[in-house]
């Protein structure tokens, strides 16, 4: 029978390190997960044999063996010596008898210890979870006065049927492939500081991946974007508004209502305003974070040319044009 290369099964070198290893076996147990290929039997076998190169490889001390001895790394933990010839595996009389299960309700037995028993062995210590990422939309209104916001993530948590422990009767768990991880989607009430900006982060602990064997969880990441708006547009701190100006006021002067996040205010108009001038209200942007102050709200006037005029009104307008070209 053909060995298999660890190394080559994960697409990695023997000098790869232990982040390169995780990285690779990630990504390719994604590409071969049962529940992403339903029914391909080589794609369940393809996945089968990742979940082997990674429990050997993903293991320090078994990695050392493995590359001191190969594929028959197992015959000589425990201090054995290579079989000379025959190709049987020599019994270990050193065995440690003070931890085995001799068949009780934890499963297995003291000969699979012994012998490997064809099943995936578990890790001897808790695993932290993976970080997981996810994008979240809200408001201009959610970024200014900060929202909770309910989130429904999926994640990868421990197998129901093995426990996580990627073993079932008679070897690999059916119901996960051997991964000991079942995709589950649970809800998680986020809460959304004021004063976010379009790409902040937001770190949500302990919600990430569920870690194996009685591990911590990861950590959630969030990514914030912050919807278009009908009135504002966002550059980080900075509203923009475009604000229409009746000609007339703008140029003999008066106030205009202008909307804000805080409220309505009253824009003082000076006369002879020309459009496309730009008027700064200091701190009605979004609010300042840690330590940054609140950005403006930036006023772009727009002038605004009545419609319709009735033949007094023209007849006076046509008076005033013809003085001011004078």
């Amino acid at each position: 029978m053909k060995q298999k290369d660890y190394y080559k099964l994960l697409g990695v070198s023997k000098n790869a390190t232990d982040k390169d290893i995780k990285r690779a076996y990630r990504k390719l147990a994604r590409q071969f997960h049962p529940d992403v290929n339903p029914g391909d039997t080589k794609a369940e076998a393809k996945f089968q044999d990742i979940n082997e190169a990674y429990e050997v490889l993903g293991d320090t001390e078994k990695r050392q063996q493995y590359d001191q001895f190969g594929s028959q790394w197992q015959n000589f933990q425990g201090g054995r010596r290579p079989p000379r010839g025959g190709g049987g595996q020599p019994f270990d009389f050193d065995f440690d008898f003070s931890n085995a299960d001799f068949g009780g309700a934890g499963g297995g037995n003291i000969f699979e210890q012994m012998f490997g028993g064809g099943g995936r062995r578990r890790r001897s210590h808790p695993q932290k979870g993976g970080n997981s990422k996810a994008d979240i939309e809200i408001s201009v209104e959610d970024a200014f006065s900060g929202t909770s916001k309910t989130l429904t993530i999926t994640g990868q948590h421990p197998c129901p049927q093995c426990g996580g422990g990627g073993v079932g009767r008679g070897g690999t768990c059916h119901q996960c492939g051997g991964s000991g991880r079942r995709s589950q989607d649970s809800k998680i009430e986020v809460k959304i500081p004021a004063g976010v900006t379009d790409g902040s982060k937001i770190r949500v602990q302990g919600k990430g991946e569920p870690g194996s064997l009685g591990g911590p969880p990861g950590d959630l990441y969030l990514t914030i974007h912050i919807r278009n708006h009908p009135l504002y547009e966002v550059k980080g701190r900075d509203l923009y508004l475009t604000q229409n100006v009746n000609v007339f006021k703008a140029m003999l002067g008066g106030t205009q209502e202008v909307t804000t996040l805080k409220g309505k205010l009253d824009l003082k108009i000076p006369p002879a305003t020309q459009g496309g001038k730009l008027f700064r209200l200091g701190g009605f942007g979004l609010p300042g974070s840690a330590g940054k102050p609140p950005g403006n709200l930036i006023v772009k006037i727009q002038l605004s040319v009545p419609e319709s005029l009735t033949e007094s009104q023209r007849t006076q307008l046509e008076k005033l044009a013809e003085e001011l070209s004078d």
